[in-house]
């Protein structure tokens, strides 16, 4: 955590040239730690043990997305259901989920400087580039390629 809060204290001493990717993501999860930490323990509120079960399935293998009918197998749930539950304990569509988790993977790689955007691409599920770069330009603003020259000069 202390790397972390100096990368970001480095990063806002650039003023208005600051990476706000960097500054946001660690913001974000960091609130969302306190926030699970200050809120009430509500037996209601508790996340069932099948969306772990497919939260955890989303997470090991977020490069190829099981089909809806696996998830709901796996959750012993209908498609509707797995669909509504999923979005109300963790505030996301499936497929958010999994684009959040390929995106913040992909930013992650963009710091290796030896693999190619289309290289990147495919280790986070993509199998078309462009596919990727449109999502990535709309998940932070700008082109994996951009995003990649903005780090490299700081």
């Amino acid at each position: 955590m202390e790397t972390t809060l100096k990368r970001m204290l480095d990063e806002m001493k650039h003023g208005p040239d600051a990476d706000t990717v960097i500054l946001q993501n660690p913001f974000e999860i960091w609130g969302r730690s306190i926030r699970r930490q200050i809120q009430p323990t509500d037996a209601s509120k508790a996340i069932p043990s099948a969306l772990v079960r497919v939260r955890r399935q989303l997470d090991a293998d977020y490069r190829s997305i099981p089909p809806l009918d696996e998830l709901a197998n796996l959750a012993a749930m209908s498609r509707s259901h797995l669909c509504h539950q999923f979005r109300e304990h963790y505030q996301s569509t499936i497929s958010e989920y999994v684009i959040r988790k390929r995106m913040a993977a992909a930013q992650r790689l963009l710091f290796e400087v030896h693999l190619r955007p289309g290289e990147i691409a495919e280790a986070v599920g993509y199998a078309d580039i462009f596919q990727f770069s449109k999502q990535f330009k709309k998940s932070f603003g700008v082109s994996p390629s951009e995003y990649r020259r903005r780090q490299n000069r700081n």
